[in-house]
């Protein structure tokens, strides 16, 4: 996959780059592509090897266009300088920050949702569930449980108050 090529050498090129600026970053062992659209990447560490991590990029990343995948890797990046557990808190935003810098960008706690990835979701997705009160949205291929009776489930902000809209 040339996808997967490209990003693999654009991941060792910032690393190796963050390295020279000071930043601990672990060892990329690899670079996979996915069909995800709840995120645009992902960072994996391992207990048992913490000197590696892999790193996921969605296809949506990807359609977003090479600034969208620059971002995303160096993001992921920042998660493999910092220890186990730290997602996105003090240490993620004190790094971030640093690294944006570097790379006269803006590193984020979350990507931003821009026109190009919703009409992604829409593409790829049946439906699609928002939170009425705190606007989180989930999007599904198949009428899963919480498509069918979203009154049953509670958002993360505590209400169970969901819109479902069938998108195809």
């Amino acid at each position: 996959d040339r996808t997967a090529t490209i990003t693999i050498e654009e991941a060792n090129y910032f690393a190796k780059d963050m390295r020279s600026h000071g930043i601990p970053v672990r060892k990329i062992r690899k670079v996979r592509v996915n069909n995800s659209i709840n995120y645009y990447g992902c960072c994996r560490l391992y207990r048992k090897d913490d000197t590696i991590a892999d790193i996921t990029i969605s296809n949506m990343t990807v359609a977003n266009g090479s600034e969208s995948i620059k971002n995303t890797i160096i993001h992921e990046l920042v998660h493999a300088s910092l220890p186990i557990g730290e997602h996105h808190g003090k240490q993620f935003t004190e790094l971030a920050k640093k690294v944006s810098k570097i790379y006269h960008t803006d590193i984020k706690q979350y990507g931003d949702r821009t026109k190009e990835t919703e009409e992604f979701k829409k593409q790829q997705y049946k439906y699609k569930v928002t939170c009425k009160q705190c606007g989180s949205t989930w999007y599904y291929i198949r009428k899963t449980k919480f498509v069918q009776y979203p009154h049953l489930y509670q958002c993360g902000c505590g209400s169970q108050d969901f819109t479902v809209d069938v998108l195809k």
